[in-house]
């Protein structure tokens, strides 16, 4: 259980500030481990949880925006030993009771519950108020008060103890905590099940690649909805008992960056564009016009930037490194925990993910396909024992990813298998790394590419403003460096957007790419 480092951190370091608001107030790892105990109880109490494990546990779905009240009740479900899963923000109100009947979950809580209902979390300010004990965790289903005013060191350590028993009494790394959903991008939506020994394995796994400290304060951008920042940020913060703050997307960090002042930052290419705008080149005014950038957005302390979701531009990568920010690319999924590879600080270039993290292996099938097995992949699809054998061969999980393996032994990604574009000379193309580069381009949404004869034609989901001939220019010189086979014939404009109330893109906004061939002419 993940949670029980709340209470060894809080009988540690108990005034050492374990969250930091976005807008700069820091609640103690002491402060947190109270408002998670007393959130606990609350929950306790209105989803009656058979906390004496005789049942199978049961599953709560929450809606929540990265924040505190998402952390706290992330941290008590846990605690309960319950299992959550957290649902993105973009989802209907329909989709989300879908999800939670196939779950048969015992609570739903989203933003507009916890406004009804605010005595269950208490806010970051309360919390500050209740660092001198905890409520008992042997209390949890009796009345009992939610703070002793006056508490001494010799109860409050006593209380952490008793907590930290109580968590290791529950604790079983098979046991269910957390169901993450699929995209999908490559078919319905599943629930992946991850148990407490996988969740901790990988944040294991991905701080043996890339080292962190308590000293290091970290600022979750990413949907703690998702697996990525759900290990890489949730997780090993959790591990390393350092500083989190956690917000969302661009305009969130924005507001927060200048008063958290971040060490660590995980993030996707786009969130890294938006870092850097307007201050490409390699020039020294170049490189000077990107530190006053980061100067200005709040992060020049700045010392390690993930990036997975997508592949990085070679450019980015070096303009980074020349400020000397250790760029970290990884890979995974999330029915792997969901990180596979890491680079290290010791050990990174553009265009290569790194090798498998500890205890995690990976090959090459003979399609080409990746292929791993660790301590960190899923239980299994919820309800879905088809699909779960259909995604193992002997123990090694499909990824459904092309990759190669260089000589060092880490790992490129080359694209998806099922999307390979067979031409009629016989080669064979991975068409996502052209894709991400031709959505570059100005004008355009989203690109499709189809085999057509010996070249490829492009779909393309553009702006009201953009004509077929114009792109077509622009395609080929984006493209002129490549292969022949490579090179885009021809570009149609699509009718009308990509949707995903039609199923052509994820609730993340990826194009759901069977879905839209489908739809195309022959």
């Amino acid at each position: 259980m993940l949670v029980r480092y709340v209470f060894e951190w809080a009988a540690q370091r108990a005034s050492s500030t374990a969250w930091l608001a976005p807008d700069g107030f820091p609640v103690s790892w002491a402060a947190l481990a109270q408002a998670v105990v007393v959130t606990a109880r609350r929950l306790s109490e209105e989803g009656r949880f058979d906390r004496r494990g005789t049942h199978a546990p049961p599953c709560v779905v929450t809606q929540l925006p990265n924040g505190w009240e998402a952390i706290v009740l992330a941290l008590a479900i846990d605690f309960l030993g319950a299992i959550e899963s957290p649902l993105d923000q973009r989802l209907s109100a329909a989709e989300v009771r879908r999800r939670a009947e196939r779950l048969d979950a015992r609570l739903i809580i989203s933003s507009q519950s916890l406004a009804r209902a605010p005595r269950w979390v208490p806010s970051p300010a309360d919390a500050s108020l209740l660092s001198g004990s905890l409520l008992s965790a042997g209390s949890l289903g009796r009345a009992a008060t939610s703070r002793v005013p006056g508490a001494s060191a010799g109860r409050l350590a006593a209380e952490l103890a008793a907590a930290t028993e109580e968590c290791t009494v529950r604790s079983d790394p098979r046991r269910p905590r957390l169901v993450l959903w699929t995209s999908g991008s490559t078919g319905s939506p599943k629930g992946v099940v991850l148990g407490g020994g996988a969740l901790e394995a990988n944040a294991r796994g991905k701080l043996g690649a890339a080292p962190q400290t308590a000293e290091d304060v970290r600022l979750t951008v990413l949907p703690l909805a998702h697996a990525y920042a759900r290990t890489c940020d949730f997780g090993t913060w959790l591990l390393t008992g350092g500083t989190l703050s956690a917000v969302d997307g661009w305009a969130g960090l924005m507001a927060a960056a200048p008063r958290v002042r971040p060490t660590l930052l995980n993030c996707v290419p786009y969130v890294i564009d938006k870092l850097l705008a307007g201050t490409s080149g390699d020039s020294a005014a170049a490189r000077e016009a990107r530190l006053s950038r980061l100067r200005a957005l709040g992060m020049e302390r700045l010392r390690m930037l993930g990036c997975g979701g997508a592949a990085m531009e070679s450019d980015r990568f070096a303009e980074l490194t020349a400020l000397g920010i250790h760029v970290i690319q990884g890979y995974g999924l999330t029915e792997a925990g969901p990180v596979v590879c890491s680079a290290t600080p010791s050990d990174r270039a553009p265009g290569v993910v790194g090798r498998p993290i500890a205890e995690t292996e990976i090959r090459l099938d003979a399609s080409g396909q990746v292929l791993c097995r660790g301590p960190g992949l899923m239980l299994g699809y919820w309800g879905d024992s088809e699909s779960t054998a259909a995604r193992f061969d002997q123990g090694w999980l499909r990824t459904g990813d092309r990759g190669s393996i260089d000589a060092e032994g880490r790992l490129r990604v080359l694209g998806r298998i099922d999307n390979v574009i067979v031409l009629s000379t016989g080669r064979k193309i991975s068409p996502e790394p052209l894709e991400q580069r031709l959505q570059k381009i100005p004008g355009v949404r989203h690109v499709v590419l189809r085999g057509c004869g010996a070249g490829l034609e492009a779909w393309v989901d553009a702006e009201p403003q953009a004509s077929a001939e114009r792109l077509q220019a622009a395609f080929a010189e984006e493209l002129r460096d490549e292969l022949p086979e490579h090179q885009v014939r021809r570009v149609t404009l699509l009718a009308r957007p990509l949707s995903a109330d039609r199923g052509e893109l994820t609730i993340k906004g990826t194009v759901c790419r069977q879905r839209v061939l489908e739809g195309l002419p022959a």
